[in-house]
C-alpha cells in the first residue's frame, strides 16, 4: 500500500495532507524566501505540481515551515500586509 509521504518530514505515522494549488504556492513562495537568506528548510524539495499524488505534508510542519518573520519575506508583500497609512495629525 503506498502512502502518500511528507515533503517536511520522514515520519509515516500521522496523517498527511495533500497539497492544493494555494499551499504549494505558499510554500514555493516560502522557500524562496528561506533560500534567499539560508534559513533552515532552504533544501525541501516540493513537487513541481499540486495535483502529484503520494507527496504531501503534515499540517503542524506545514505551519512551522510557512511561519517566517517579516524582516525575511520579501518587502513587496511586506508592504501588501502593512500599507502606509496617510497621517492625518495637524502637528499641534
Amino acid at each position: 500500500m503506498d502512502r502518500t509521504v511528507c515533503v517536511f518530514c520522514p515520519l509515516k505515522e500521522t496523517k498527511v495532507l495533500n497539497f492544493t494549488e494555494e499551499t504549494l504556492n505558499k510554500c514555493e513562495y516560502v522557500l524562496e524566501c528561506r533560500k534567499t537568506h539560508k534559513l533552515i528548510g532552504k533544501d525541501v524539495n516540493l513537487p513541481n505540481d499540486w495535483k502529484i499524488e503520494r507527496v504531501g505534508y503534515h499540517i503542524r510542519r506545514y505551519r512551522n515551515f510557512t511561519a517566517l518573520k517579516s524582516k525575511y519575506r520579501k518587502k513587496e508583500e511586506t508592504d501588501n500586509l502593512n500599507p502606509a497609512i496617510p497621517s492625518t495629525s495637524t502637528g499641534r
